[in-house]
């Protein structure tokens, strides 16, 4: 008799409260105010600088910031990997998503090494963005970098990555 009341309350708790009153399902990446504005200080640097290592530096600080708060969000998951990959990742809820501003600032350092001649570093800049191809909110940088890849192909450059030669699709 206890048992059944036991788990009556039990759900009552859990519907009252929501899934989300657990601990296990607290979003776990809270970016400060001051935390952003670091990263969108770094940014705007980014889109207004003329120094393609510079964009290069600000493009790597995003980046790692980027991991360091996916990794803050992945520590706390009691959920066993063959889950976790079919949960979607929850929507930013800044108004500005961080992994597209490190996106945006990769674009714009690859244009600018390519359009300074640095090819080798406008491929390294340009499989960066290529690598997020599945995470469909990049897709308009995922195309661009294709478009940029594409074009130092058809000048007659020999895009080398580590390793081997790039091939680029254009679709």
């Amino acid at each position: 008799m206890r048992m059944p009341l036991f788990l009556f309350c039990l759900v009552l708790l859990f519907t009252l409260g929501g899934c989300r009153s657990l601990a296990l399902f607290k979003d776990t990446t809270v970016l400060s105010d001051e935390h952003f504005g670091q990263l969108w200080k770094i940014y705007t640097h980014c889109q207004s600088s003329i120094e393609t290592d510079e964009m290069r530096e600000d493009m790597q600080h995003l980046s790692q910031a980027l991991h360091r708060m996916s990794v803050t969000t992945n520590r706390h998951s009691l959920l066993p990997q063959s889950v976790q990959r079919l949960i979607e990742e929850p929507p930013s809820r800044l108004s500005v998503d961080p992994g597209a501003m490190a996106v945006a600032c990769t674009l714009r350092a690859g244009v600018a090494a390519q359009t300074e001649g640095r090819t080798q570093l406008a491929a390294e800049l340009f499989g960066f963005i290529l690598s997020k191809d599945r995470e469909s909110p990049y897709t308009y940088y995922v195309v661009q970098a294709r478009l940029g890849l594409a074009e130092m192909q058809n000048a007659g450059l020999a895009i080398e990555g580590p390793g081997q030669v790039m091939k680029v699709s254009a679709h």
